[in-house]
């Protein structure tokens, strides 16, 4: 060990070898857009990739892949700790207003808009990244030809056709 830290711990190659999964997931993915890419361009379209994450206040309150809500969801302000219990209907309609500019109509309208700025204020910048989705999905693309995919770098990723 060259410098001394605090926060050292000796983990005998464990934390390598766990964390090497996800380091080839994240490799593998990158070379299968590379791949994709270079096919919907060929088919004179293309493919985009838009990162909208779910804010955390949302995440840690327990909404996550779960097809079925419990019948009420408790969330937590990250700033002040205050927490508020919401109705299943309201979370849902809670998802809703992240995505739409028109006000849903709460159960509880009093605690809903609570939450609802602790995830603006948590990701403010998830409208307009949900903005950008819809607008990339309503605008026709135009390729002039396809020997514009011969000059974009191409993956490694096996595809067969």
């Amino acid at each position: 060990m060259s410098a001394s830290d605090d926060r050292y711990a000796e983990s005998f190659g464990f934390d390598s070898v766990l964390g090497a999964g996800g380091q080839l997931g994240l490799a593998l993915g990158g070379e299968l857009l590379a791949d994709l890419k270079e096919i919907y361009c060929r088919r004179y379209s293309m493919i985009t990739v838009h990162e909208i994450a779910m804010p955390a206040v949302l995440r840690n309150g327990g909404i996550g892949t779960h097809w079925l809500l419990p019948g009420s969801l408790t969330f937590t302000d990250p700033k002040t700790g205050e927490r508020v219990t919401l109705s299943a209907d309201d979370v849902k309609k809670l998802v809703v207003a992240l995505h739409d500019n028109t006000a849903p109509a709460f159960d509880d309208p009093e605690d809903a808009a609570r939450v609802l700025g602790w995830t603006r204020e948590d990701v403010p910048s998830h409208q307009k990244s949900w903005q950008a989705v819809l607008r990339a999905l309503s605008t026709p693309v135009s390729w002039p030809d396809s020997s514009s995919c011969a000059r974009r770098p191409s993956g490694g990723a096996i595809y067969a056709p």
